[in-house]
């Protein structure tokens, strides 16, 4: 995109984030689809926030939705978008805790030996054929299993119709490793995607 484009596709999404922040802080009991997750991780004792925490943001974007919803839940996020453009503008929305990388964070996870208590998946790829029709998994997940830590949360997006397709996500996720998976549930983002998040076992 162009300069002037990308900072109206900017703008036109801080409007939408601000307006929609207002409103849930506005409207008791509101909250946002992410704070809804924080809320059930916390709620059933997998998930204590702390400066220990770490965090990797894989399809970053303006950085004006969720990932302003768990900021406050980790004590680093590394953050990364493959458009340089875009970075420059999310810099202006995550001032702290924030390493940004201008990189493909699929091929990241492929190589990385890093850990991380957190990995957020909120990828574009759910509406593509990036996500095998036979599975409605990612065709990354298995890498991303493989940089979680002990007890770490793996948060990603996937299309809802995916869901009513594939009623077992479960079973799918757990042949892909030999590591405990303790839990796994669904928050509704909207009428199309839904959170699903994956446990970690110790």
């Amino acid at each position: 995109y162009g300069e002037s484009i990308m900072l109206g596709l900017y703008i036109r999404e801080k409007i939408k984030c601000e307006l929609y922040r207002f409103l849930t802080r506005i409207t008791p009991r509101v909250q946002t689809p992410m704070q809804q997750v924080f809320f059930q991780l916390q709620y059933k004792g997998y998930w204590n926030s702390g400066s220990d925490k770490k965090a990797l943001e894989m399809f970053g974007m303006f950085g004006l939705w969720h990932t302003r919803d768990y900021i406050k839940q980790v004590g680093q996020i590394d953050f990364f978008e493959i458009d340089e453009k875009i970075i420059h503008y999310a810099k202006k929305a995550l001032k702290e805790k924030v390493n940004f990388y201008c990189a493909d964070s699929i091929k990241y996870i492929g190589e990385t030996k890093k850990k991380y208590d957190l990995v957020v998946a909120d990828t574009p790829y759910c509406f593509t054929d990036g996500f095998d029709p036979n599975t409605g998994i990612p065709p990354f997940m298995k890498d991303m299993l493989c940089t979680m830590s002990s007890g770490g949360v793996i948060i990603m997006n996937l299309h809802t119709e995916y869901l009513h397709m594939h009623h077992d996500i479960y079973s799918q996720i757990k042949n892909m490793t030999e590591r405990e998976i303790k839990d796994l549930f669904y928050v509704i983002r909207n009428s199309m995607i839904t959170y699903v998040v994956v446990v970690m076992g110790k």
